[in-house]
């Protein structure tokens, strides 16, 4: 059995409003804005192009990185 490690994401930086980057582990990358997160900054609420929203949790192994330090 092989473990993998996911390294948890520090989004204390993201303001909401944000554009950001989103990759997730095996999909493509995508553009979408920071709707809200929480006060700790361990769950990122976004919406993309398209309208969906989603959250990600810090410990998914979701990249969130904002377009103005890409």
């Amino acid at each position: 059995m092989i473990d993998e490690y996911i390294a948890v994401q520090d989004w204390t930086a993201l303001d909401v409003d944000v554009q950001v980057t989103i990759a997730e582990p095996g999909r493509s990358p995508f553009s979408a804005k920071v709707e809200s997160k929480t006060a700790d900054s361990s769950v990122i609420w976004i919406v993309d192009n398209e309208g969906y929203r989603r959250a990600f949790d810090h410990r998914e192994g979701v990249e969130a990185v904002a377009a103005s330090s890409q």
